[in-house]
C-alpha cells in the first residue's frame, strides 16, 4: 500500500471511531449486535407460468411462482416475514409461521392469490408485464429488506434466476429449474 493510501486508510478508520466516540459520549446507546440478515434469496421466478409447473395443491393450474434460496448453513425460520409484489407494500403477504427452509435449500412459494390453498401461496399474482418482488423481514425486525429484484417484462414459460444460485447476476432460464439449483 502506497503512503497516500495508508494514510487515507488510517484517516477513515479515525473518522469512524471519532463517530462511535461521539455517539457514545451523546448519550446514544449502541446496539451490541445487529439482528444478523439470513442469507436468503430470491434465487428465481416465473410470472407467466403456461405449462411449466402445475400447482400441486389447486384445481390442475398453473400459477406463477417464486423461489428462495439458503445460502446459510442453517435452515431458516421464514414464519413472520414478507413477500410482496410491491416494494412500496413491504409486509403485503406475511409468510406463516412454521414455513421455513432448510439450509442450502429452496422453497417455492406459488403467486396466486389464493392462500386458502396452503402456507405456501400468497394473496398476489405477478405480472408479466412487468413489476417488482420483495423479501423482507419480520416485524421484530424491522420489515428490514431482505432481497428485492424490479424486472421487465417475461416471457411465457421462460423463468428469471441468478446464476449461480444466490448470486447478483440474473439471466433468462429457457429451462427452468424450480425447486432446485440454477446453475
Amino acid at each position: 500500500m502506497n503512503r497516500a493510501a495508508a494514510m487515507r486508510t488510517r484517516c477513515l478508520a479515525s473518522a469512524a471511531a471519532a463517530i462511535i466516540a461521539g455517539a457514545v459520549l451523546a448519550g446514544c446507546v449502541l446496539p451490541e449486535s445487529l439482528p444478523a440478515t439470513p442469507l436468503v434469496y430470491i434465487n428465481e421466478f416465473m410470472a407467466d407460468n403456461d405449462t411449466t409447473m402445475q400447482d400441486p395443491d389447486g384445481n390442475g393450474g398453473y400459477p406463477d411462482w417464486i423461489e428462495l434460496y439458503n445460502a446459510g448453513d442453517s435452515a431458516v425460520d421464514l414464519g413472520g416475514m414478507y413477500l410482496t409484489d410491491d416494494l412500496s407494500s413491504p409486509t403485503k403477504w406475511r409468510i406463516p409461521d412454521g414455513v421455513s427452509i432448510d439450509a442450502g435449500g429452496y422453497l417455492l412459494f406459488w403467486a396466486d392469490n389464493d392462500p386458502d390453498q396452503g402456507d405456501v401461496h400468497t394473496t398476489f399474482k405477478l405480472t408479466s408485464a412487468g413489476e417488482a418482488v420483495g423479501l423482507f423481514d419480520t416485524d421484530a425486525n424491522g420489515n428490514a429488506t431482505i432481497d428485492t429484484l424490479i424486472f421487465e417484462e417475461q416471457s411465457m414459460d421462460v423463468s428469471f434466476g441468478r446464476i449461480p444460485d444466490g448470486a447478483d447476476a440474473w439471466q433468462t432460464l429457457t429451462t427452468p429449474t424450480p425447486g432446485g439449483s440454477n446453475n
